[in-house]
């Protein structure tokens, strides 16, 4: 509520603001310059007047989005809005004659008519707010994966601007002693120069160009050229303008000194585009890389067909790792044999030609040694040419192993037909696919394992249930005797058998183990019940 309140009240400030600002104006452009006894007094309240259409530039867009392209879009339109602010305006108030005049009591350009004196006026104003949103815009392209010392250089170059500001303005009025003006001309130099230096400095944080992929770099590559000679033409050309300098010493300063330095962040922007973009591929392969593995991570949770989760991990491991042909094997565990379960672009003949699984091939070595294997030169290789008898169409080979706490499960295979295509990175990243890959495969196993474990519990309860049916719920009522009975199974459902029957005045007992145990054992034990209780009425006999 209180934040509301406060949007509903920013309006009002400005338009006060502007009108006061308005009217003093007007009196001074009638009185023909502006009084040093209020120079100050005047400054502050244009000071105040800019500054209260920060909140405005906070919400706007550009500096609410986070993302870099926006930033730079942002960037065009502040540049574009300036030189249409300078232009348009410019021959707007031109075409309309002086109806004011009165007679020049300075030698200024800004008093020789009122369209003039607003002219620089609204050109001067506008221009500080655009470039507010500017130094808002770079503040955060130089804070993107910021240190903890890229805030204090940041504000470090902020607190200078204002030094320099204030400093121009006493240089500028001349006010005190004139040995005490000249004497402002050095350290003015030695201002200049640490300003610079803090401005280089802060341009080197631009670890943004790190974190764009090559069609952003090269778009923002081309984009930069405009946008560097736009800011320096708006430099030359408007950031020096007498205009702005005699309607107010502050904001042509900070004017000035916002404009160098987005000079200055622009070119050492684009030497650094220029510099990664030899490696802008290498950056998008990685970002590939590592979306591949994310997207196995979320596969293991999701994803228990066996079937699917091998097709799965062939395919995402020949994104990761660009190859001419990729498969992956699986170790039987019948025949404890390696078979070959999914691929990509390999070739009957290849596989065939493949001497991988003898005695002394590559995947009984990684089976043995449970380590990956990297052959860049097959047909050089001593080793190599003993593994393999098939070298005349590839000349690379990568193979990583899957290894479970129980041992290796199968080995990832992919060939290249060109020499050294791979490299230590590769293998390394390949074998944290392995074995990525292998939690989800153990995972896929241990959930069939599950759902067979619960469907064999389930219908060992329906056994069960059976079982407790086809025993005798009663007693036999005999003058004389007591008789009871119980049956205890050792598992869930037991073959355990036992009934009575009355024939003709004697009571028979039958007791039985049925060979077996579980649901089968439960199914011989009612067929038995149904055997006795059929013949037991013909024949009485045991």
């Amino acid at each position: 509520m209180h934040f509301i309140a406060l949007k509903k009240i920013e309006p009002v400030v400005i338009i006060f603001l502007i009108g006061f600002l308005l009217f003093i104006d007007f009196l001074f452009y009638l009185y023909g310059k502006f009084p040093k006894v209020v120079l100050h007094l005047r400054e502050l309240l244009i000071i105040f007047v800019v500054a209260s259409f920060i909140p405005f530039l906070k919400r706007s867009r550009f500096i609410e989005n986070r993302e870099v392209i926006m930033k730079l879009k942002g960037l065009y339109v502040a540049l574009a809005g300036i030189f249409l602010i300078y232009i348009f305006p410019k021959l707007l108030f031109s075409s309309f004659s002086s109806f004011l005049r009165f007679s020049n009591r300075s030698d200024s350009p800004l008093f020789a008519s009122l369209n003039m004196f607003y002219y620089g006026l609204f050109v001067s104003i506008t221009t500080a707010i655009i470039l507010i949103g500017v130094m808002m815009i770079l503040r955060d392209l130089i804070y993107y994966k910021r240190k903890r010392s890229t805030v204090r250089n940041f504000n470090l170059l902020l607190i200078l601007i204002v030094v320099k500001i204030v400093f121009d303005i006493f240089q500028k009025e001349e006010v005190g002693p004139s040995f005490l003006n000249e004497g402002l001309e050095i350290p003015g130099k030695v201002l200049f120069f640490v300003l610079i230096f803090l401005m280089v400095f802060n341009s080197l944080r631009n670890s943004w160009v790190n974190y764009l992929n090559k069609k952003q770099k090269l778009n923002c590559l081309w984009l930069g050229i405009p946008l560097i000679a736009g800011a320096i033409v708006f430099e030359v050309l408007i950031a020096r303008n007498d205009i702005i300098t005699e309607y107010s010493v502050s904001l042509a300063s900070f004017i000035y000194s916002t404009e160098l330095f987005l000079c200055i962040y622009l070119g050492m922007g684009f030497l650094s585009l220029l510099l990664h973009l030899p490696t802008a591929g290498i950056f998008d392969q990685k970002i590939k890389q590592i979306s591949s593995l994310h997207d196995l991570s979320r596969t293991i949770s999701s994803v228990f067909d066996s079937e699917r989760l091998i097709n799965l991990i062939t395919h995402k491991a020949a994104a990761i790792i660009k190859s001419d042909a990729l498969w992956l094997e699986l170790l039987e565990t019948d025949s404890s044999k390696l078979k070959v379960v999914s691929s990509v672009n390999l070739r009957e003949e290849l596989l065939s030609d493949l001497n991988l699984n003898s005695e002394k091939g590559l995947s009984t070595w990684i089976i043995q040694n449970k380590d990956s294997v990297l052959i860049n030169e097959i047909d050089r290789d001593s080793g190599t040419k003993e593994l393999l008898s098939y070298s005349k169409k590839i000349n690379s080979i990568l193979g990583v192993p899957l290894i479970s706490p129980s041992g290796v499960i199968g080995i990832l295979f992919a060939v290249k037909e060109e020499q050294f295509s791979y490299d230590q990175e590769d293998r390394e990243l390949l074998q944290a696919f392995a074995n990525q890959a292998t939690i989800a495969l153990e995972n896929a196993r241990l959930f069939k394992e599950l759902v067979g474990k619960e469907r064999l519990e389930q219908e060992l309860r329906v056994a069960h249930d059976t079982q407790r049916k086809l025993l005798p719920k009663t007693m036999p009522r005999i003058e004389g005797l007591d008789i009871d009975a119980i049956s205890i199974t050792a598992n869930e459902v037991g073959g355990d058998y036992y009934g009575f029957f009355e024939l003709e005045n004697k009571l028979a007992i039958a007791v039985g183990d049925v060979s077996g145990k579980g649901a089968q054992a439960a199914f011989y034990m009612a067929e038995l019940k149904g055997i006795i209780e059929s013949l037991s009425n013909i024949y009485t006999s045991p």
